[in-house]
């Protein structure tokens, strides 16, 4: 049965997948597999949930997870101890969602609008300079390569000016990036 968090996210597949797994964009080894990674709206922190019915002695979860963890985490900083207590243990995910249920999107807001519905649209303004952000910029950019074909990470620059918009979904509660 799905979380709470499960039913309220929102759901989508990426494009592209071989900046992860090779030109043919498969995994061998395993049967029904299923990789479910979850993102915090605010600060992108990551769950990953990998499942199967059945797979090879040869093959390893390690063989799924390691290329995503070391995109996620490009400067090598997933073989940290709490970045795998984030991104691997669903309870420590929720309790996270729980408590920061109202968190704020980083950098300065610089307008706000409303949509259809109630919605609610925010601009945020970040450098590499803005509290948390260039942590927060390395998470973003794997949407890159799930979803912009030849996508590559751009080189950090304090001369960078990046505008983030976040939705809030009225009619279903949620805030999205």
């Amino acid at each position: 049965m799905p979380s709470e968090q499960e039913e309220d996210s929102v759901a989508f597949n990426p494009d592209f997948t071989y900046e992860f797994f090779g030109e043919d964009e498969e995994i061998e080894g395993f049967k029904d597999l299923s990789i479910d990674i979850y993102f915090t709206a605010c600060s992108l922190l990551p769950y990953i949930h990998i499942s199967y019915s059945d797979k090879k002695q040869s093959v390893s979860v390690a063989s799924v997870l390691d290329p995503i963890l070391e995109k996620l985490f490009p400067d090598g900083d997933w073989s940290d101890k709490e970045d795998i207590e984030w991104t691997l243990k669903k309870p420590i995910f929720e309790d996270w969602l729980k408590k920061n249920q109202n968190a704020k999107p980083i950098g300065e807001k610089v307008n706000e609008y409303s949509g259809k519905e109630g919605d609610t649209y925010e601009v945020y303004k970040c450098t590499f300079e803005t509290p948390h952000f260039a942590n927060f910029h390395r998470r973003l950019q794997i949407f890159l390569l799930w979803f912009i074909e030849g996508a590559s990470y751009i080189e950090e620059d304090d001369r960078w000016i990046i505008y983030l918009l976040y939705a809030y979904k009225a009619q279903l509660n949620l805030n999205m990036m």
